[in-house]
């Protein structure tokens, strides 16, 4: 019997307040202003290794909003690990386990769902989330193709689901400022952003130490055709617990992992979380030789209807590096210090006024999630908003992979000039799988 049922089978039996024992603190009755635990969101987890437990750890768990209720992973170890850390957490030993994510969604007494498994199964386990009457925080990229982004928008908005993308970079004082200034014009007319990735020397050097890693046994625990979902079927070769990154049958590797943040964040600053560049070309080196193939090196160009140009490149030291130019001068935002430094001490000074462009304001990601799913109002980045700062990824692997300008048409969102980039807008799902 879940929380909620509980106490409401227990008001009716017992007849009122009365039966309630004296020694029970206000704050668990939901007074002083905190939430009950009967009133609070129920949340399941579906993916629990280092990004699932991280944010479970350090957003869901400490919210007064969310109750954790459940736990999700292909691995029975990563089960018990979930487990045991929401149970530390309550102090109780309610939460449940599951090795299928469907089993899961099928339980009634859970609300939203936050998914953090490899990126190949972030739009299918959404769309079966929304089918299923959950609301869905998914981390980034919430795709792996432009045409899953377009399935996913439909889905959320045809079950009418609160959709959050885990780019949690939006929610943040200092970025949403730098934001405003550009749309404010504060720098001027902005002409450029310049977006520099990390570097793949070390994911490089492993390629070439590993080589076609060799078949190994599938551990026991671990369900790894269900891993795979509806990627191709491929041998187990011990990659799924990190290295899956460098396969583009689950990602892209940087461009997508980091890309997506600093993309996003393009997007927002330029005003398009619902649109697009017209125009991509880029040129880039996959790796080859064994299992790893995605783009390592990489130069891509981005231009918009207003002429403002985004780049694209791989070297950076750190985690990702953004610079902004206008007109009238610049910011260079650091990912690695979440510093910024700009053309003039005075930007860091400007302060917007009331009757100037405001930007969504959200100063947690988890706690707008949660807040959103109580008000049935849309969050900071919606499914739409995650769909075309992914997009942008995507569209850089077909532009390097066709070798040629691509005209791109963000109302359609097909390209106008490549019957072949357009064959790549989307991809086959392993049966039974389907959007």
């Amino acid at each position: 019997m879940n929380r909620r049922h509980f106490i409401k089978k227990a008001g009716v039996t017992v007849g009122g307040a009365i039966a309630f024992p004296y020694f029970v603190p206000s704050s668990a009755l939901g007074l002083d202003g905190a939430v009950a635990p009967s009133n609070r969101i129920t949340v399941g987890l579906i993916g629990a290794g280092d990004r699932g437990m991280h944010v479970l750890n350090n957003g869901f768990l400490p919210s007064a909003k969310a109750q954790v209720t459940a736990v999700c992973d292909t691995a029975k170890w990563r089960v018990k690990a979930g487990m045991d850390s929401v149970n530390e957490f309550y102090s109780t030993k309610g939460c449940a386990g599951h090795a299928d994510f469907q089993t899961l969604l099928a339980d009634k007494s859970i609300d939203a769902v936050f998914i953090a498994t490899p990126d190949h199964w972030h739009t299918p386990a959404s769309i079966y989330a929304a089918k299923a009457g959950k609301d869905v925080y998914c981390e980034k990229p919430v795709t792996l193709t432009i045409a899953q982004g377009q399935a996913l928008c439909t889905a959320m908005k045809q079950h009418g689901r609160i959709f959050q993308s885990g780019t949690q970079t939006r929610s943040g004082e200092r970025l949403r400022h730098a934001c405003e200034l550009v749309r404010n014009g504060k720098i001027g007319k902005l002409t450029s952003i310049d977006i520099t990735l990390p570097n793949s020397r070390g994911v490089e050097e492993k390629h070439l130490k590993n080589g076609a890693s060799p078949i190994e046994p599938v551990p026991d625990g671990f369900d790894y055709n269900l891993w795979l979902g509806p990627a191709p079927a491929l041998p187990y070769r011990g990659s799924c617990f990190w290295d899956w990154r460098w396969r583009s049958d689950y990602a892209a590797g940087y461009i997508s992992d980091w890309g997506t943040h600093l993309l996003d964040f393009a997007q927002w600053m330029i005003g398009a979380d619902g649109s697009g560049p017209i125009s991509v070309v880029g040129k880039g080196q996959r790796l080859s030789g064994g299992l790893w193939d995605v783009y390592s090196k990489y130069d891509v160009e981005f231009i918009y209807a207003d002429g403002v140009k985004v780049t694209v490149k791989e070297g950076g030291e750190g985690k990702g590096d953004l610079k902004v130019t206008g007109a009238e001068g610049w910011f260079d935002y650091s990912w690695n210090s979440q510093s910024i430094t700009a053309s003039s001490a005075e930007y860091q000074q400007v302060k917007i006024k009331p009757d100037e462009i405001r930007v969504y304001r959200s100063d947690n990601h988890v706690v707008n999630f949660l807040t959103c799913v109580r008000d049935r109002q849309p969050p900071i980045s919606p499914a739409e908003v995650g769909h075309r700062s992914a997009s942008m990824c995507h569209m850089a692997v077909i532009a390097m992979d066709v070798g040629k300008k691509l005209d791109w048409d963000p109302v359609a969102e097909r390209f106008g000039n490549s019957d072949e980039a357009n064959g790549m807008i989307s991809r086959p799902m392993r049966s039974p799988w389907h959007l």
